[in-house]
């Protein structure tokens, strides 16, 4: 038993509802947990390599942007041999 509260004479279901009160508030964050976990197994984790893919492909995108204005930055001028060349040389850099 949960908890044990005074039994009310004349309403047992008054007394009933005191003894099983006491155990719904753990059984109710339980349930609660135990469905938020089954959702994000359901619908999270089948994601997760999307995600990742996706995450790759901004940071390829962020780090080409940053090399393009540093050599643009250097006097490169984009889709010159030079600035082929100094795109490769921060990559191998960085």
């Amino acid at each position: 038993m949960c908890g044990r509260r005074p039994r009310v004479k004349g309403f047992f279901w008054l007394s009933a509802c005191g003894r099983v009160q006491p155990c719904v508030r753990p059984v109710c964050a339980a349930l609660i947990l135990f469905s938020a976990i089954i959702c994000f197994l359901a619908f999270g984790v089948p994601r997760l390599p999307e995600i990742a893919a996706r995450a790759e492909r901004i940071r390829a995108q962020e780090i080409a942007a940053e090399y393009a204005y540093y050599c643009e930055k250097f006097g490169f001028k984009p889709r010159g041999q030079k600035y082929a060349r100094c795109v490769l040389d921060l990559g191998n850099f960085g």
